[in-house]
């Protein structure tokens, strides 16, 4: 390789279309610099034995290969932490808009369930003034869990059961 090789593999990688972030093309020029380094030392070393220079190119290629690994350790570090927080950040999107959904639905049902009962109760003032009471002093839903079995039966082709309500708030704690 000549001195050029750096610009040739340039060129070479931005006729192929890769970023100048690209990994490869991260990886290419730097074993292009470190080829280019290890064909300097060594043609400069006149005058070494052959053992010198096996020597020499040794060690060349191993101060080449820590470079490389180096360099590799660098891109994968760089390309995790990119792919981590891209990740992270996705999730945290994904989070917002689902909490933003589930939000969303649950008060317009709430609004909904709202306006249906104040229909309902809207032409019976008595009516809506009787039911407030035992809204608040019931649990509705533990007072339906009575209604299976032998407590459940049809009248008029409708299912019905007694339900027990309290008429009259919790009381005071016993005095003992």
């Amino acid at each position: 390789m000549t001195g050029g090789a750096v610009g040739h593999v340039e060129e070479y990688c931005a006729r192929a279309g890769m970023r100048p972030d690209s990994p490869l093309r991260l990886a290419l020029l730097t074993a292009t610099r470190t080829a280019e380094a290890a064909r300097e030392a060594v043609g400069g070393a006149r005058g070494l034995t052959p053992e010198g220079e096996a020597e020499l190119i040794r060690r060349v290629c191993e101060a080449s290969a820590a470079s490389t690994a180096a360099e590799a350790g660098r891109i994968v570090r760089r390309l995790d932490l990119g792919m981590v927080l891209g990740a992270a950040g996705l999730l945290v999107i994904c989070a917002l808009l689902a909490f933003a959904g589930g939000y969303w639905a649950g008060r317009g049902e709430t609004a909904a369930l709202g306006a249906e009962i104040s229909v309902i109760l809207r032409n019976d003032a008595d009516a809506a003034k009787a039911w407030l009471p035992l809204m608040r002093n019931n649990d509705v839903k533990a007072a339906l869990e009575k209604c299976r079995g032998a407590a459940l039966w049809v009248s008029n082709g409708r299912n019905a059961c007694l339900v027990p309500l309290w008429l009259d708030g919790p009381g005071a704690a016993p005095k003992h």
